[in-house]
Protein backbone atom coordinates (compact mmCIF):
# COMPACT_ATOMS: atom_id res chain seq x y z
CA UNK A 1 0.00 0.00 0.00
CA UNK A 2 1.40 3.59 -0.52
CA UNK A 3 0.47 6.77 0.55
CA UNK A 4 -0.85 9.77 -2.08
CA UNK A 5 -1.18 13.70 -1.43
CA UNK A 6 -3.72 15.38 -3.46
CA UNK A 7 -4.26 18.84 -3.52
CA UNK A 8 -7.42 18.94 -4.78
CA UNK A 9 -9.78 22.40 -6.09
CA UNK A 10 -12.97 21.95 -5.79
CA UNK A 11 -16.23 24.06 -5.59
CA UNK A 12 -17.12 25.13 -2.18
CA UNK A 13 -20.66 23.76 -2.20
CA UNK A 14 -22.44 20.61 -0.24
CA UNK A 15 -21.41 17.43 -1.51
CA UNK A 16 -18.82 18.17 -3.74
CA UNK A 17 -15.78 16.86 -1.27
CA UNK A 18 -18.13 13.84 -0.46
CA UNK A 19 -18.84 13.10 -4.75
CA UNK A 20 -14.53 12.99 -4.64
CA UNK A 21 -14.48 10.90 -1.93
CA UNK A 22 -17.17 8.52 -3.44
CA UNK A 23 -14.63 8.38 -6.76
CA UNK A 24 -11.45 7.61 -4.45
CA UNK A 25 -13.42 4.95 -3.17
CA UNK A 26 -14.49 3.17 -6.11
CA UNK A 27 -11.26 2.51 -7.11
CA UNK A 28 -10.28 0.69 -3.68
CA UNK A 29 -8.51 3.58 -2.12
CA UNK A 30 -8.97 4.74 1.23
CA UNK A 31 -8.89 8.58 2.42
CA UNK A 32 -6.77 8.92 5.53
CA UNK A 33 -7.12 12.48 5.91
CA UNK A 34 -8.30 15.80 4.31
CA UNK A 35 -7.09 19.03 5.36
CA UNK A 36 -8.47 22.26 4.46
CA UNK A 37 -5.78 24.74 2.64
CA UNK A 38 -7.29 27.68 1.59
CA UNK A 39 -11.25 28.60 0.90
CA UNK A 40 -11.00 31.09 -2.44
CA UNK A 41 -15.00 32.58 -2.51
CA UNK A 42 -16.65 29.62 -4.20
CA UNK A 43 -14.25 27.17 -4.27
CA UNK A 44 -11.78 25.71 -1.77
CA UNK A 45 -8.44 24.16 -2.06
CA UNK A 46 -8.17 21.02 0.23
CA UNK A 47 -5.19 18.03 0.95
CA UNK A 48 -6.35 14.63 0.82
CA UNK A 49 -4.19 12.11 1.85
CA UNK A 50 -5.10 8.63 -0.01
CA UNK A 51 -3.88 4.81 0.48
CA UNK A 52 -3.61 3.34 -2.44
CA UNK A 53 -3.73 -0.39 -2.64
CA UNK A 54 -1.57 -0.67 -5.67
CA UNK A 55 0.06 2.00 -7.78
CA UNK A 56 -1.12 0.67 -10.78
CA UNK A 57 -4.90 1.93 -9.78
CA UNK A 58 -3.10 5.48 -10.13
CA UNK A 59 -3.82 6.79 -13.05
CA UNK A 60 -7.48 5.49 -12.66
CA UNK A 61 -7.43 7.20 -9.48
CA UNK A 62 -6.58 10.14 -11.13
CA UNK A 63 -9.09 9.94 -14.02
CA UNK A 64 -12.13 9.11 -11.05
CA UNK A 65 -11.61 12.00 -9.28
CA UNK A 66 -11.07 14.52 -12.41
CA UNK A 67 -14.61 12.96 -13.56
CA UNK A 68 -16.04 15.05 -10.68
CA UNK A 69 -17.52 18.58 -11.72
CA UNK A 70 -15.47 21.48 -11.67
CA UNK A 71 -12.70 19.75 -9.51
CA UNK A 72 -9.15 20.22 -10.58
CA UNK A 73 -6.12 17.68 -9.19
CA UNK A 74 -3.45 20.75 -8.13
CA UNK A 75 -0.83 18.18 -7.11
CA UNK A 76 -0.20 14.90 -6.58
CA UNK A 77 2.73 13.31 -4.76
CA UNK A 78 3.37 9.54 -3.24
CA UNK A 79 3.37 10.90 0.32
CA UNK A 80 6.66 10.65 2.30
CA UNK A 81 5.70 11.60 5.31
CA UNK A 82 2.00 10.33 6.80
CA UNK A 83 1.31 13.57 7.63
CA UNK A 84 -2.43 12.84 8.69
CA UNK A 85 -3.17 15.85 11.41
CA UNK A 86 -1.13 19.01 10.16
CA UNK A 87 -2.10 20.59 13.26
CA UNK A 88 -0.73 17.90 15.58
CA UNK A 89 2.06 17.93 13.23
CA UNK A 90 2.62 21.43 13.56
CA UNK A 91 2.82 21.17 17.14
CA UNK A 92 5.15 18.76 16.69
CA UNK A 93 7.68 20.96 14.81
CA UNK A 94 7.24 23.77 17.31
CA UNK A 95 7.89 21.66 19.94
CA UNK A 96 11.49 20.32 18.07
CA UNK A 97 12.41 24.01 17.61
CA UNK A 98 11.58 24.79 21.17
CA UNK A 99 13.59 21.90 22.49
CA UNK A 100 16.85 22.11 20.24
CA UNK A 101 19.87 21.46 22.04
CA UNK A 102 21.80 23.80 19.78
CA UNK A 103 21.04 26.60 16.73
CA UNK A 104 21.92 23.65 14.46
CA UNK A 105 19.43 21.06 15.47
CA UNK A 106 16.62 24.30 15.46
CA UNK A 107 17.28 24.50 11.84
CA UNK A 108 17.46 21.16 10.72
CA UNK A 109 14.19 20.27 12.80
CA UNK A 110 12.90 24.02 10.85
CA UNK A 111 13.60 22.41 7.57
CA UNK A 112 12.71 18.99 8.09
CA UNK A 113 9.68 19.82 10.22
CA UNK A 114 8.74 22.77 7.59
CA UNK A 115 9.05 19.75 4.78
CA UNK A 116 6.67 17.95 5.97
CA UNK A 117 4.22 20.12 6.36
CA UNK A 118 4.15 21.21 3.61
CA UNK A 119 4.97 18.92 0.75
CA UNK A 120 7.56 19.97 -0.43
CA UNK A 121 10.69 18.57 -2.42
CA UNK A 122 12.93 20.37 0.26
CA UNK A 123 13.47 23.40 2.23
CA UNK A 124 16.44 25.62 2.44
CA UNK A 125 17.58 28.30 5.77
CA UNK A 126 20.33 30.84 4.74
CA UNK A 127 21.98 33.06 6.76
CA UNK A 128 20.70 36.53 5.19
CA UNK A 129 24.05 38.63 5.40
CA UNK A 130 26.67 35.87 3.48
CA UNK A 131 23.75 33.77 2.10
CA UNK A 132 25.77 30.43 3.82
CA UNK A 133 22.98 27.47 3.75
CA UNK A 134 22.81 26.65 7.64
CA UNK A 135 20.46 23.62 6.93
CA UNK A 136 19.24 21.89 4.14
CA UNK A 137 16.38 19.40 2.91
CA UNK A 138 16.21 20.25 -0.93
CA UNK A 139 17.13 17.98 -3.17
CA UNK A 140 16.83 20.55 -6.64
CA UNK A 141 14.16 18.19 -8.16
CA UNK A 142 11.19 21.81 -8.14
CA UNK A 143 12.07 25.19 -8.20
CA UNK A 144 12.18 27.23 -5.47
CA UNK A 145 8.43 28.40 -4.97
CA UNK A 146 8.69 30.86 -2.05
CA UNK A 147 11.24 32.82 0.05
CA UNK A 148 10.44 34.26 3.16
CA UNK A 149 13.33 36.44 5.22
CA UNK A 150 13.13 37.17 8.76
CA UNK A 151 15.97 38.32 11.17
CA UNK A 152 19.16 36.69 10.15
CA UNK A 153 17.40 33.97 8.32
CA UNK A 154 16.53 33.30 4.47
CA UNK A 155 13.99 30.40 4.31
CA UNK A 156 13.92 29.02 0.79
CA UNK A 157 10.92 26.17 -0.60
CA UNK A 158 10.82 24.01 -3.14
CA UNK A 159 8.00 22.24 -4.21
CA UNK A 160 6.29 21.94 -7.62
CA UNK A 161 2.86 24.23 -7.09
CA UNK A 162 2.61 27.50 -5.34
CA UNK A 163 2.26 28.14 -1.46
CA UNK A 164 -1.29 29.01 -0.45
CA UNK A 165 -2.18 31.83 2.08
CA UNK A 166 -2.36 29.32 4.77
CA UNK A 167 0.64 27.53 4.34
CA UNK A 168 2.93 30.89 4.29
CA UNK A 169 1.32 31.25 7.16
CA UNK A 170 2.26 28.48 9.02
CA UNK A 171 6.27 28.24 7.89
CA UNK A 172 6.51 32.16 8.91
CA UNK A 173 5.28 31.73 11.80
CA UNK A 174 7.60 28.28 12.15
CA UNK A 175 10.46 30.64 11.13
CA UNK A 176 9.75 32.99 13.83
CA UNK A 177 9.55 30.15 16.43
CA UNK A 178 12.90 28.95 15.40
CA UNK A 179 14.68 32.31 16.06
CA UNK A 180 13.39 33.12 19.27
CA UNK A 181 13.56 29.84 21.35
CA UNK A 182 16.59 29.16 23.45
CA UNK A 183 19.06 27.16 22.99
CA UNK A 184 19.34 23.84 25.41
CA UNK A 185 15.64 23.90 26.47
CA UNK A 186 15.84 20.13 25.69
Amino acid sequence: MSLYALRLRLPDRPGALGSVASRIGSVGADVVSIDVIERLGASVVDRVLVELVEDTLLDLLVREICQVDDVVLEHLAKAEHNVVDRATEGLRVAGALATAATTADRLAALCSGAKRLLDAAGVIVAGTERGDVLASTATGDDAPVYETTCGELRVIVHRATPLHSVEIEMLDLLVALALVAPEGCG
